[in-house]
């Protein structure tokens, strides 16, 4: 009876399906301690069950693993098409800029010092990138709330380097559900965490990826 419900992935029902791996781990242990209660006392059987049932979970954590890693797309490729919510309304990409060549590049998330740079830099310069015929999308996975709170700080409250009063004119897309970032492959396979990493993706007027920058 045991061993059929051990065969059949019974006693790791309960780990579900969009949980990290981390987490997964963590609740194996526990889930093989509570089974091993129920074989009984035998050390042999336990050894048995105890190696059957790891065998299950670790197939189930692979599983789990392929399923959340996540594919970047490649140089040559075309840019896969979304349609999402931004600071600056709503858009459809790549589309809304064919004719134009457009950087889409992602953060961590918002109200950090290092993205905040980041983003005056760019947005200071963006009459420079205007001028060689280039529009800036930028994303992260955080709310659109935080994204106009955090653009209105950088106005109000932020000097670096130099500039100030630095208003962002180019649109921050909103992904909480992280669907952008799962496309263009910026979240870590296994990852508890859900900030996209830093990449850059430089598209074609016609919608093609030409170069490609991805920071761990």
């Amino acid at each position: 009876m045991i061993w059929r419900r051990l065969r059949s992935g019974a006693f790791i029902a309960a780990i579900p399906q969009e949980i990290s791996i981390n987490n997964a781990r963590n609740a194996a242990c526990k889930l093989t301690e509570s089974a091993l209660v129920l074989i009984g006392s035998g050390i042999f059987v336990k050894e048995i069950a105890k190696t059957a049932l790891l065998k299950i979970i670790t197939l189930k954590i692979k599983k789990m693993e392929e399923k959340q890693a996540v594919s970047m797309p490649r140089i040559g490729d075309k840019a896969p098409e979304f349609k999402a919510v931004t600071t600056q309304g709503e858009i459809n990409f790549p589309s809304d800029y064919s004719g134009s060549w457009v950087i889409l590049f992602s953060h961590p998330a918002d109200f950090t010092p290092v993205c905040t740079s980041e983003f005056m830099t760019f947005a200071s310069m963006a009459d420079q990138f205007e001028k060689a015929g280039c529009k800036l999308v930028g994303l992260s996975v955080d709310g659109l709330y935080s994204h106009i709170a955090w653009l209105r700080t950088i106005k109000e409250k932020i000097e670096y380097k130099g500039m100030k009063n630095v208003e962002v004119n180019f649109p921050l897309i909103e992904d909480i559900t992280m669907e952008v970032a799962k496309k263009y492959g910026m979240l870590q396979p296994g990852e508890s965490s859900t900030k996209a990493v830093r990449a850059v993706f430089f598209v074609d007027p016609k919608g093609i990826i030409r170069a490609v920058i991805y920071i761990h």
